[in-house]
């Protein structure tokens, strides 16, 4: 996943319509996932993402629903395979961690498909 489908997901996470997590609650959530991508080594993605994630829940004790949207993220994006996903940059040093001329390519190809369908 790249970082735009993360921040996708996390939308998606945050309840219907995305309101369930609102407020300061939302764009702290969003801000530190924005920070997390810019991890320059696994090492620091591993130290900072739970301690974050966890934080979330600590900093926003009154709401069920970042209580409930931390265990989602560190399961889902933290889990078994901690990071491995390449959503932030240290995870490709030596390459840019981004598909998206790959995901451009896929839109315009499938806008085409659907063009040559409809016609």
């Amino acid at each position: 996943l790249c970082l735009w489908h993360i921040l996708y997901n996390v939308l998606e996470a945050f309840g219907p319509g995305g309101k369930a997590v609102e407020g300061a609650a939302r764009v702290r959530i969003l801000d530190d996932i924005i920070l997390l991508s810019q991890c320059a080594s696994p090492d620091r993605f591993h130290r900072c993402a739970t301690a974050i994630a966890r934080g979330w829940a600590e900093e926003f004790p009154q709401s069920q629903s970042v209580k409930t949207f931390s265990d989602y993220f560190i399961k889902t994006h933290l889990g078994t395979d901690f990071g491995k996903s390449g959503w932030y940059y240290g995870a490709s040093p030596s390459g840019v961690p981004r598909n998206h001329s790959v995901e451009s390519w896929n839109r315009y190809s499938t806008k085409q498909t659907n063009k040559q369908t409809i016609t």
